[in-house]
């Protein structure tokens, strides 16, 4: 494992303090010995046989047996160095064995496939995750050239990049970010997709090549998914819009059609039967009269259903300025428009101040116009009326209110309100063409919003938008 033998080293682990051992400083002790030896020979020669003083005995005259203290001594120091160089290595080959078997286990529980080779390409190293990956067990392929994981395309080339590599400068490459058709090849010969980060270094004179390989099948499978996904939702996209651009034109002729080609029969049918009233009034008589009443009445109401149909083909098409809009100056405006209108009503306005939000301001205007105009409509049969504009919080968003206590609606008609020519009160009640809500909601759509109602019959309704 000469690579675990690198990384021992290099990142050695560190055993928790011990107690120290006598082995630690086997030396020390046996410098302590040989000094204790010599100290007790000395004084053991000047007391007992009474041989010149002790400073004489520490140094004796007598040369052999120097030599012989000496040789004594340094047998102690020998031993006592040899003890402590012995634990020593002991200690270091039991940390030795203890990195190897701890980055060996880091090695062998990685999920991704970890292979190295040496300077020849021939594979030192298959953890569990290359195992389960190429499906080759260890034995199988240590030992082996690393083509045997190549597909046969590569294999040509792989030299050669192993070769740039190894004299370039880096230590490590991100494979995927150099080539984006890199595969494995299986034991079955099965190819897979691959992401490869490849490192190398030098040990003992030897270049080592280290890869880490992910499989990538599974991503790379939704990838393709995601992707086809994509064209196909680009290519409905395409069809939708042309078949929304059809749509507009055929929109855009009909309302040619309908500002043009109809108007000029309708105000022949109007200015006829206005003439024939006119001018032959005495050869009808009163049903007649009333007949062409009747029809001149119709024309004028087609022309007014056709000017509202316009009005909200116009909220529809046109296109957007967004901007921030103050949304209380606008219905101060129309509260103020529709009380000079007419001034002999009774109405208690409550304008909140400062309201505002982003979007087109003309179009804006439409939807205060109509739901303002709507609560004074419907609160025209009360003495004396209330109409508020106000702001609340709907689902974490700002919502914006017109609130009034006139004639209501029934709550069973709600999603008959939007509609158009939709109408829950006689139109000789309250005048209108029903148009006006419909436009409403077409316009808080465009903005990416919507609207509701809330009310009761004879309670007064409620009219909510967010944008």
């Amino acid at each position: 494992m000469i690579v675990l033998d690198h990384f021992s080293r290099r990142f050695s682990i560190k055993e928790p303090s011990k107690t120290l051992r006598l082995s630690d400083h086997a030396l020390a002790i046996g410098i302590g010995i040989a000094a204790l030896y010599w100290l007790i020979e000395t004084l053991l020669d000047a007391l007992l046989f009474h041989e010149g003083t002790v400073l004489q005995r520490v140094l004796p005259p007598d040369f052999n047996e120097v030599w012989m203290r000496i040789l004594i001594v340094s047998l102690i120091l020998a031993l006592s160095g040899t003890v402590q160089s012995n634990a020593k290595r002991r200690r270091a080959e039991k940390k030795m064995h203890e990195s190897n078997a701890f980055f060996s286990g880091v090695l062998q529980i990685a999920n991704d496939g970890i292979i190295m080779v040496g300077a020849s390409q021939h594979i030192l190293l298959f953890n569990k995750g290359a195992e389960e990956i190429f499906g080759y067990h260890d034995s199988e392929v240590i030992g082996r050239h690393l083509n045997l994981l190549l597909p046969e395309r590569f294999v040509d080339g792989h030299p050669q990049h192993v070769s740039s590599f190894g004299t370039e400068d880096e230590s490590s490459r991100y494979m995927a970010n150099r080539r984006d058709d890199l595969f494995g090849r299986r034991k079955n010969g099965e190819e897979f997709p691959a992401e490869v980060s490849i490192s190398k270094l030098v040990q003992d004179g030897e270049t080592l090549f280290s890869a880490v390989i992910r499989d990538v099948t599974e991503r790379k499978r939704h990838e393709d998914a995601i992707k086809n996904l994509n064209q196909s939702l680009e290519h409905r996209v395409k069809e939708r819009t042309a078949e929304l651009t059809a749509s507009n034109a055929e929109l855009e002729a009909f309302c040619y059609s309908v500002s043009h080609d109809l108007r000029s029969p309708l105000r022949g049918i109007t200015g006829f039967s206005q003439a024939l009233l006119a001018d032959s009034a005495s050869q009808l008589d009163q049903q007649g009269k009333e007949y062409l009443d009747r029809i001149s009445k119709a024309g004028v109401r087609m022309g007014e259903l056709i000017d509202e149909l316009l009005t909200l083909s116009r909220v529809t098409r046109g296109e957007m300025h967004v901007e921030q809009v103050d949304l209380s100056a606008i219905a101060q405006s129309i509260a103020a428009e529709l009380t000079r209108g007419d001034p002999e009503r009774e109405v208690k306005w409550s304008i909140t101040e400062g309201l505002a939000a982003r979007g087109d301001t003309l179009l804006l205007q439409d939807v205060l116009q109509n739901l303002l105009g709507n609560a004074w409509k419907f609160t025209s049969k009360k003495a004396v009326a209330s109409i508020e504009f106000g702001k609340t919080r709907h689902q974490d968003k700002s919502a914006y209110f017109i609130r009034d206590d006139g004639a209501g609606f029934d709550m069973d008609y709600t999603d008959k309100l939007f509609g158009p020519f939709q109408r829950l009160h006689g139109i000789r009640e309250f005048p209108g063409n029903g148009i006006g809500l419909a436009t409403v909601q077409r316009i808080i759509h465009r903005h990416g919003g919507e609207v509701w109602a809330e009310g009761a019959v004879g309670k007064g309704a409620t009219f909510y938008f967010c944008i």
